[in-house]
């Protein structure tokens, strides 16, 4: 593998009181990186099969949710219990995972399930595109490792041959988004074990383990070109693009407290700036929404949002509009047009003839064409159940 060198820029503070900020840079530290290995502190490692996108802020026309059917997909989709872990699969699927169901595949156009070879020990972290292969951690894996360290190991399952392939060893095992888009590059994390003997696996070394970024909140650019992650405090934003040409910067993000960030198929950023109220207002939260793009390797953002109590739980529409829980109102889901600076309630409650206790927003897909959200029925026990939980989508693109 050639050496190429890659600079890597820490920022300074760059919010300050007005509705658009900008980074600015304060020291420089390069590194090496020869043999597909990165010399750096704490290294983390990236697999790498194949190829740095700019960011474009144009807008589509906006997307009417109050005027779109909703479809009923699946009726008491854990049988009684609630579901958990639900991850998009491939253009038209998800997977999650109950106490009555175990690994569920589900096809949203065809309504079709099918019971996977995995336990609910095992961690879902990725599916390829076609939705053919589950990437995951196993679960009876689990193991010590130089006393406080927990390795698991990861294997990618593929649903058509139930066969299992090993990829890695990893430690602290959690949810992350470890697959990038194209399916050709896998996010370790920080001081893996072993990994696959593939013939075609290329190692290249990530930076930002220096800071003790955290892998949990790793987001891949649509285009696969990179990631974006936070540190251990949430008060930093930082990307890597990969690649011959690639670039790695942090932006430190002064009093913001950046969570739940995820990123448009334009390669714009949005993060949540979660805090807390006076204590008398407690639990509820005033939260802000920022939107945010990389140029010139210069993130500059904007607060478009600002309500009390607005759930972390949120989608971006294919023009750039959010879909999110009002946190506030368990029974809305809330459309934000950032052209009219309206978040009117698109999603209720109500389903027909019958009305429902909640309402839960799971997400867009990843090519934009269904949300996918759930209604709840609350049992009067609500320790013994049974729970009762519709899953529901919207094809966004079905005019």
């Amino acid at each position: 593998m050639a050496e190429r060198e890659i600079e890597v820029v820490i920022s300074a503070p760059f919010i300050d009181a007005s509705e658009r900020v900008r980074g600015t840079e304060s020291k420089q530290v390069k590194g090496t990186h020869k043999n597909g290995t990165y010399i750096m502190t704490a290294l983390s490692m990236l697999i790498i099969l194949t190829g740095c996108a700019g960011l474009m802020q144009a807008r589509d026309a906006s997307v009417n949710i109050k005027d779109k059917e909703e479809i009923l997909v699946e009726k008491d989709i854990g049988r009684g219990k609630s579901v958990y872990h639900i991850e998009w699969c491939g253009k038209n699927g998800v997977t999650f995972d109950g106490d009555n169901v175990g690994v569920v595949l589900l096809d949203l156009l065809t309504k079709e399930k099918m019971q996977t070879g995995l336990t609910r020990e095992d961690t879902i972290l990725s599916c390829t595109l076609d939705g053919k292969k589950i990437l995951y951690l196993d679960g009876e894996s689990s193991r010590i490792y130089e006393e406080y360290e927990v390795l698991m190991d990861m294997y990618m399952y593929d649903t058509v041959t139930n066969k299992r392939t090993f990829v890695a060893s990893v430690r602290n095992g959690g949810e992350y988004d470890a697959l990038s888009p194209d399916g050709s590059k896998i996010l370790l994390g920080e001081k893996h074990g072993s990994a696959g003997k593939a013939a075609d696996l290329e190692w290249e070394g990530v930076w930002f383990t220096e800071r003790r970024w955290k892998v949990y909140d790793a987001v891949w650019f649509p285009d696969s070109s990179g990631f974006l992650a936070s540190t251990r405090y949430s008060d930093t934003l930082c990307v890597e693009f990969l690649g011959k040409d690639g670039w790695a910067k942090c932006f430190d993000l002064g009093n913001v407290n950046a969570t739940s960030a995820k990123i448009d198929r334009k390669n714009n950023i949005y993060f949540v700036d979660e805090r807390n109220v006076e204590e008398e207002e407690w639990p509820l939260k005033k939260n802000s929404f920022y939107r945010c793009a990389v140029k010139d390797r210069e993130l500059s953002c904007e607060r478009i949002l600002e309500e009390y109590d607005v759930a972390p739980f949120y989608g971006i529409l294919p023009n750039g509009d959010i879909i999110f829980q009002d946190g506030g109102n368990d029974r809305c889901i809330r459309q934000f047009t950032t052209d009219s600076k309206d978040a009117r309630c698109v999603i209720d409650a109500h389903y027909g003839d019958v009305v429902y206790d909640r309402i839960y927003i799971e997400g867009v897909s990843p090519d934009g064409r269904w949300l996918l959200f759930e209604r709840h029925n609350v049992p009067e026990n609500v320790a013994e159940g049974p729970w009762r939980e519709d899953f529901f989508v919207i094809d966004l693109k079905n005019d």
